[in-house]
């Protein structure tokens, strides 16, 4: 399930009334859920190309371009960001 052994092991362990909220940073770290996961990044670039008709490689320029040309997007959560990042994937402009 690419998680880590530790993070498993609580899942498995602590029965649903023992519910933990993560609250801090560090406790979120420890599990390893705020780090980059590289299996999540493959699976949603193929999901991109795929839904594009892009290769690899163009798939590669076109997120460069995309973090350039959204990048003022980034911290909107909406309308505004998919559709320049759905724009340029598509178009690659």
């Amino acid at each position: 399930m690419n998680i880590s052994a530790s993070l498993f092991d609580d899942m498995v362990s602590i029965p649903p009334e023992g519910l933990k909220i993560l609250r801090t940073q560090s406790e979120r770290d420890r599990y390893g859920l705020t780090t980059y996961d590289p299996v999540f990044e493959e699976e949603m670039a193929a999901i991109i190309m795929k839904k594009y008709g892009i290769t690899r490689i163009e798939y590669n320029e076109r997120k460069a371009t995309w973090g350039l040309i959204c990048g003022r997007h980034i911290q909107e959560v909406g309308a505004q960001m998919v559709e320049c990042m759905n724009r340029v994937m598509a178009t690659g402009q």
